[in-house]
């Protein structure tokens, strides 16, 4: 039962490593996502009404921020967050605002204090970004995630040898140790397969997604994306599994085995 338990947590730390764990493959996932489009929209809504509190009279349609430039934002903060920072640059994202608020206000034709508006909006995401996001929220909670799941698969490993080590010795058999140890593993894999599986199809997707505390489609669109990997790595589990239980078979049996054998004969 201990080895169960262990197993589980070594197949699925080593699933989350390699995708939430992995940086660079979450990067590339946000960056593609439909949530980071519904993102960008919520962003430019939010930065509309801050500009016409503070003395601009945009339209509702104006576009102060696009979807590059929160790509490169998302790029950003996942990478600073997985080297522990808790804030990221917004010298290129603000730059981009002030020249898309001053050709709003050309092209509609209006006249407001621009420097007013701008350090407003600048002020608005510095609080945004760096402080709920990077500070109090994401930022704060990945670098955590990406320890807990490397720190996972390492102590796991080593609490599997201990026990194997155990196993071994109370079988008193290589044939009987493979044996246990193989069916155990691709049990354990046929398991982790099917929740693999299970996480996107219709019913639990939308429920998983929804319960996640981020944008509900990029929640879907991480699950999507990661599922494929984790299904790989109940696929290696299996084989390893049956590759182990096998293995069990071309070994004798033991002794005691052998003389029960006779016995019921």
């Amino acid at each position: 039962m201990i080895f169960w338990v262990l197993l589980f947590v070594e197949a699925f730390s080593t699933g989350m490593m390699l995708t939430v764990g992995t940086p660079a493959r979450t990067e590339q996932v946000i960056v593609k996502s439909k949530g980071l489009v519904q993102m960008t929209q919520s962003l430019n809504k939010e930065l509309i009404d801050t500009a016409n509190k503070n003395g601009a009279t945009l339209n509702p349609q104006s576009t102060l921020v696009t979807i590059d430039d929160t790509q490169r934002l998302a790029s950003k903060m996942v990478t600073a967050s997985a080297d522990n920072q808790m804030r990221v640059s917004l010298d290129t994202i603000k730059e981009s605002i002030g020249s898309r608020l001053q050709k709003a206000a050309a092209d509609q034709g209006q006249s407001f204090d621009q420097k007013k508006v701008l350090t407003s909006l600048t002020t608005f995401l510095d609080r945004e970004i760096n402080q709920f996001v990077m500070s109090e929220g994401w930022g704060r909670a990945y670098p955590l995630l990406v320890l807990m799941t490397q720190t996972a698969v390492i102590v796991a490993a080593i609490l599997m040898v201990i026990v194997l080590l155990i196993m071994l010795k109370t079988a008193h058999s290589w044939r009987r140790f493979l044996a246990v140890t193989g069916r155990s593993t691709y049990i354990m894999g046929y398991m982790g397969g099917f929740m693999a599986v299970l996480t996107t199809a219709s019913p639990f997707l939308g429920a998983i997604s929804s319960r996640m505390p981020v944008n509900a489609e990029l929640a879907r669109d991480l699950l999507l994306a990661y599922s494929p990997l984790w299904q790989r790595v109940a696929g290696w589990t299996i084989v390893i599994g049956l590759v182990i239980a096998a293995l069990s078979h071309f070994l004798p049996r033991p002794a005691a085995d052998e003389s029960e054998s006779v016995n019921a004969a």
